[in-house]
C-alpha cells in the first residue's frame, strides 16, 4: 500500500487584511486529504453477489483536494446594513477516487473496481449584497448570485467520461418585521447545462425554480403561527420524471404553558400532499439518481417540558 505524508495533516492558510471603510480582503488556500477505502484496497475478489463482483486495487493512492479562494468584503457589515461581499474560488482534485465497472452482456454480470482519475476540478465566483429599505429599516433586501464551471471526470463501463457543468444560480429574498409578526420571500433560480463529448450524451439545460413565502405571526393566547408556503418548478430535464411542478405547504402551531415550563407545538408538513415519496436528482456525470423517503406527509405533536433551574445566589455576608 503506498504511502503519502498527506496522510498526517490537513494544510490550512488564510490571509486576512482589513483596511479602512469597513474593508476585508481574504486570502485562502486549504489541502485536504482521503485515504480509499479499506475494501478497495484489499486485493481480493469479493463475489457475494453474483451479479455484482468487487475487486480490490492495492495501487489506489489517496485523493488530495486543493482549494483556492479569493474574498473581498466591504460595506457596513457589523449592522448589516448596506454590505457586499465577492468570493473566487478555484479547485482541483488528484487522484480522485472513481468506480468503474465492465458489464457481461451474455451473463449480466458487472465487475467494479476503484480507480484513481485525474482531472476533476471546478471554478466559481458568487457575489452578496444586502441591505435595509426604509427610514426604520423594517424592509431587507439579500440578492446572492453566482456562477461555478466544473469539470466531471469519471469511470462508465472502465472508459474515461468527462462531463462539463455550466451552472447559474441566484437568490433574492426580502422581509418585512412589523412589531412581533415577520414575513419574508424567497426566489432561487438555478440554471445548468450539462454537456459532453461522450457517446449516446444528451445535452441538457435544466432550470430549477423555488418560491418561498414564510410568515410569522402571534396570535392571541399566546399562541404563535410559524407556515410557510413553497413552490418547486423543474423544467428542461432529458427524463421527463424529472419536469415536476409542487406545491409544498407546512406550519407549526405552539403554544407555552406554566410560565413557559411547558411548550406544545403541533406541526404539519406538506399539508397539501403534493410531495411524491420519490426524488430524481442529476449528478455531475448528467446521469439520474433516485433517492427513495418514506412518509412525505405527515403532522406530529411535541410536548416539551423545561426542567432548568436557576441556582439560588448565595448571600454575601
Amino acid at each position: 500500500m503506498p504511502i503519502n505524508i498527506w496522510d498526517c495533516f490537513i494544510q490550512y492558510t488564510t490571509i486576512n487584511h482589513k483596511t479602512g471603510n469597513a474593508q476585508k480582503l481574504i486570502l485562502q488556500y486549504i489541502a485536504t486529504s482521503s485515504t480509499p477505502d479499506l475494501q478497495n484496497l484489499v486485493d481480493m475478489r469479493d463475489d457475494t453477489d453474483p451479479l455484482n463482483i468487487r475487486i480490490g486495487n492495492r495501487s489506489l493512492r489517496n485523493a488530495i483536494n486543493h482549494q483556492f479562494s479569493f474574498g473581498h468584503q466591504w460595506g457596513n457589515a457589523n449592522h448589516k446594513e448596506n454590505s457586499h461581499h465577492y468570493w473566487l474560488g478555484y479547485t482541483i482534485i488528484q487522484n480522485a477516487l472513481a468506480m468503474g465497472y465492465s458489464y457481461d452482456r451474455t451473463t449480466g454480470i458487472r465487475t467494479w473496481q476503484a480507480h484513481n482519475v485525474n482531472g476533476n476540478w471546478n471554478a466559481d465566483a458568487n457575489y452578496r449584497f444586502n441591505t435595509a429599505i426604509g427610514k426604520k429599516h423594517p424592509l431587507r433586501l439579500n440578492v446572492s448570485p453566482s456562477i461555478s464551471y466544473q469539470h466531471s471526470a469519471d469511470l462508465i463501463d472502465q472508459e474515461r467520461s468527462t462531463v462539463n457543468t455550466l451552472s447559474f444560480n441566484n437568490t433574492l429574498s426580502l422581509s418585512y418585521k412589523l412589531g412581533n409578526h415577520s414575513l419574508s420571500f424567497k426566489n432561487t433560480t438555478l440554471w445548468q447545462r450539462f454537456t459532453s463529448h461522450r457517446t449516446n450524451f444528451k445535452t441538457q439545460q435544466p432550470l430549477t425554480l423555488t418560491n418561498s413565502m414564510t410568515a410569522l405571526l402571534k396570535l392571541p393566547w399566546k399562541m404563535e403561527l410559524n407556515t410557510d408556503l413553497n413552490l418547486y418548478t423543474r423544467t428542461g430535464y432529458a427524463d421527463e420524471n424529472l419536469n415536476t411542478t409542487d406545491l409544498v405547504w407546512n406550519a407549526r402551531l405552539s403554544r407555552p404553558f406554566f410560565k413557559g415550563n411547558l411548550l406544545v407545538v403541533v406541526d404539519g408538513f406538506d399539508i397539501l400532499g403534493q410531495l411524491s415519496n420519490v426524488t430524481r436528482t442529476l449528478n455531475a456525470q448528467g446521469r439520474t439518481e433516485t433517492y427513495t423517503n418514506v412518509m412525505p406527509r405527515y403532522a406530529l405533536c411535541h410536548i416539551i417540558y423545561r426542567l432548568n433551574r436557576q441556582p439560588k445566589s448565595k448571600v454575601s455576608k
